[in-house]
């Protein structure tokens, strides 16, 4: 029996060892990665949502002004315009929106074109 065959068994159980070891650590790197990857995917839909969802706001704000002139009430306006909002953002593949979003996105509408036109 020479010490090359008396180590071979060993050796054999250190190299499986140090590969599940490493297997492990890779495992766990690759997840850390993924996490932080999906994060700023997150993060960069949630920006273009939120552009998205300013741009509708004016739009509506806008063309709800210019369309509904009958002496309408500001609720009947404001419905007007969410409907509007809603249904940009669904063609655009956005659904289950918080109403509250859409109608603090139509207020800052308003407000910034309040703020515009009095100055």
């Amino acid at each position: 029996m020479d010490i090359s065959s008396m180590l071979s068994p060993f050796l054999e159980q250190f190299l499986i060892g140090l590969f599940a070891f490493l297997a492990a650590i890779l495992s766990l790197i690759f997840n850390q990665l993924r996490t932080k990857i999906f994060k700023r995917i997150d993060t960069v839909n949630n920006i273009h949502f939120q552009e998205l969802l300013r741009t509708f706001a004016l739009q509506a704000f806008a063309q709800v002004e210019n369309t509904m002139k009958a002496g309408e009430t500001g609720a009947e306006k404001l419905e007007k315009a969410i409907e509007i909002v809603t249904n940009q953002l669904e063609q655009h593949g956005f659904k289950d929106i918080k109403k509250d979003n859409i109608i603090s996105a139509i207020e800052e509408a308003v407000l910034k074109f309040n703020y515009a036109y009095s100055n």
